[in-house]
């Protein structure tokens, strides 16, 4: 009888106190819920792939031609819909668009003396200057190249001059434009099918695009009055995903950020932590 009535008790206390575990219970699950759509909101703008990139999504743009910096945000140049694109690379949030009613214009450049973005009309064989606030046009500049090429594939700004990445299969070169005669006053081979190029005046770098045969790299050279200097001291810092398209480049101080017009998205890599990684082994074919 004694245990009939230490059971019946047992089953009493079992019940008062089963509510509670069931509130707990779903306490628990619903904060589990809310911190995965929080994350899942999260992520959506600004993807972390590694401790050392990070993606942005550009959905809106149809064909990556350049990315410039401008000490707080990042400019992207659609070469399709004719548009610069002002993104908040902390947020990921399109801050404005600019309509350029433009054709063929490949690359993009900020002029931290000017305040204003370099690009270069294919086309007509210009560079132009625009304000980056209307994409209103300051300044044109033809360019006298006595070289033969296919397309221009990025521009960097070093301080003084432009530098042009152009291809040409095998020729294929970086360029010093002097910006008051619109004239050549320096090339070298680019020794890849340059997709991109970027420099702080001490460094340059560019993107090595190896079609999808290999992965596309990353390579850095250090910026030299002497030739062979820069050509011996190139490196490859990054491989990049071989299903990859990437375009455009450019380095914001710390960062280095290029676009891959596959997942429309742009990337952040931070040069100084990436290993150094092997070169191709075979050149990639020039492409006709």
């Amino acid at each position: 009888m004694l245990n009939k009535k230490r059971g019946e008790s047992y089953m009493k206390n079992m019940i008062r106190k089963q509510p509670f575990k069931v509130c707990n219970m779903l306490f628990f699950f619903a904060t589990l819920i809310s911190i995965l759509i929080v994350s899942d909101l999260t992520y959506a703008e600004l993807t972390p792939i590694k401790d050392y990139l990070l993606q942005i999504p550009i959905p809106k743009v149809k064909r990556v031609e350049g990315i410039a910096w401008d000490g707080k945000n990042l400019f992207v140049l659609d070469g399709e819909k004719e548009k610069i694109h002002r993104i908040n690379p902390d947020s990921g949030e399109l801050v404005q668009s600019l309509v350029l009613k433009k054709k063929k214009l490949k690359g993009l450049s900020f002029d931290e003396k000017e305040r204003a973005l370099w690009t270069a009309d294919e086309g007509k064989k210009t560079l132009m200057l625009l304000d980056p606030s209307n994409g209103k046009t300051l300044k044109t500049i033809p360019m006298k190249i006595p070289v033969r090429f296919d397309s221009i594939e990025g521009i960097a700004w070093d301080g003084e001059y432009l530098w042009l990445a152009m291809y040409a299969g095998f020729s294929s070169s970086f360029n010093k434009i002097n910006l008051k005669t619109g004239e050549i006053e320096r090339s070298m081979f680019a020794d890849c099918y340059p997709r991109g190029i970027a420099t702080d005046g001490k460094e340059l770098w560019s993107i090595c695009y190896n079609m999808n045969k290999f992965p596309s790299k990353i390579d850095k050279r250090k910026m030299d009055k002497e030739d062979h200097k820069m050509l011996r001291s190139r490196t490859f810092i990054e491989d990049i995903d071989k299903d990859a398209e990437p375009t455009g480049l450019v380095f914001d101080g710390k960062h280095l950020w290029y676009a891959d017009r596959m997942s429309k998205r742009i990337i952040r890599v931070t040069p100084t932590i990436i290993k150094p990684v092997k070169p191709p082994v075979k050149p990639p074919a020039p492409i006709r």
